[in-house]
């Protein structure tokens, strides 16, 4: 049994020095004959039982009816729609602090780790026991993480973080395949950007 759809508009936007845009394609809708005679309705007719607009999508016509033509939608050409969820004002926040590189990528993974790093940085610091108080630890040993996380696409990456120091503002490296690659970047990193007092083992 062929399921009924009942006619809908299809609607367009014109945008001044870039054409037109096809916001809505209903799978079925008409077309009155007179419009085909217009030059600013941005359609063609490949074939005679077919009509295209704006080179965005294809409609097949299936009956006239009262000086108009029923179509069927064929073809759909529009890209995708992109959705982009929206960051909560605690996630921006945290954004905001962690102080990225110019450039990174704001992907779950990256929300995730500034949200951990503002939550570290957020929890009230224990005083240690004067009897038993820890020798202190280079801050570059400390400050540099290596660690594997889920990218977008839940496929398993690696990503190395510096947390910062006297002399460097921190750095983001993410989408690595593999520890290797993630060690790769931390070394070098070190060497650029750590001076030979903070680099472990110096």
């Amino acid at each position: 049994m062929t399921e009924h759809t009942e006619l809908a508009d299809i609607v367009f936007t014109r945008h001044k020095g870039q054409g037109i845009t096809i916001d809505t394609a209903p799978p079925r809708t008409h077309i009155a004959l007179q419009s085909l005679m217009d030059r600013y309705a941005y359609l063609h007719m490949p074939a005679p039982d077919t009509i295209v607009f704006a080179d965005q999508v294809m409609y097949r016509i299936t009956a006239y009816v009262a000086g108009a033509l029923e179509l069927e939608l064929v073809e759909d050409w529009r890209p995708a729609p992109v959705v982009q969820l929206p960051l909560t004002d605690e996630q921006a926040a945290a954004i905001r602090a962690a102080n990225l590189p110019p450039g990174t990528r704001i992907t779950q993974a990256v929300v995730e780790e500034a949200q951990r790093q503002a939550a570290s940085d957020a929890a009230p610091t224990q005083a240690a026991d004067d009897t038993t108080q820890a020798q202190p630890v280079p801050t570059a040993t400390t400050g540099l993480v290596v660690q594997p996380y889920r990218a977008d696409d839940g496929s398993p990456k690696w990503v190395f973080r510096c947390w910062g120091t006297d002399t460097c503002d921190g750095w983001l490296s993410l989408d690595h395949h593999n520890e290797q690659s993630a060690q790769r970047a931390r070394d070098r990193h070190i060497a650029e950007e750590h001076t030979p007092e903070e680099t472990p083992g110096a």
